[in-house]
Formats: C-alpha cells, structure tokens, sequence
C-alpha cells in the first residue's frame, strides 16, 4: 500500500508532466502566431517597398518648380530645364533670374527639351 505522502508525490509528478506538455503546446502555439505574424510583415513591407518604388517619380523627370511629371519640358538660358507653365509664371511675375541658381539669364527664350519629354511621355505610359 502506498503511503499517502507517496501519492500526493505522484499526484504531484502527474500534474508537473500535464503542466509542462500544457507549456509546451503553448509555446508551440506562440511560435506558429509569431512565424504567422513575421511573414505576413515581411509581405506588408514587400508591398510597401514596391508601392513607394512604383510611385517615386524620377528627378529627372520631375520640374523643380512644380514638383510634377513634365509634359513640355523646355530648358531656359542657364541650360536647366522645366515645365514650361511653370517657369513662364516666374518670368510673368518680373523674374530673370534662373529659380534654381539665382544667376541672371541672359534671355528668357525656351527651348523644348526633346528628349526630357520622350522620357516624361515613356515614364507615364508605363
């Protein structure tokens, strides 16, 4: 006959294994929501990577008055190039000086930037 110390020792023993099996699922279970959760971040951040790289215009194609896709770049005397609209409004406001380096122009004629533009027209239709 077992004493009854040596019971509650087995009793004890008993729940101490069912404790740590419970522990063991549970960590399991933690491990599979943390692996759930890292992959499903690692897409998120995928999908935002490719957002911002889908929408980040070149520089290059961009005025830097307006900040916007040009549609008829034209370059001006200093030999940098805008959007048409944009640098004729500086012009119209008694400017004759290049917005971006302050250096006096010589004139106010513009000139289309041909290749700016098949760039700007290849760029938006893609």
């Amino acid at each position: 006959a077992e004493t009854a110390a040596e019971a509650a020792a087995e009793a004890a023993a008993g729940a101490a294994v069912e404790a740590s099996e419970a522990a063991a699922a549970l960590a399991a279970a933690e491990e599979v929501q943390l692996a759930a959760a890292l992959e499903e971040s690692t897409m998120l951040e995928d999908e935002a990577r490719r957002g911002a790289a889908e929408s980040e215009v070149p520089p290059e194609l961009q005025c830097p008055l307006s900040f916007d896709v040009m549609t008829d770049p034209v370059i001006c005397a200093s030999g940098q190039t805008y959007e048409r609209s944009a640098i004729e409004k500086w012009f119209a406001r008694g400017n004759r000086t290049d917005p971006m380096s302050g250096a006096v122009l010589e004139h106010t004629q513009l000139v289309p930037n041909v290749l700016v533009r098949s760039m700007c027209r290849r760029y938006a239709s893609a």
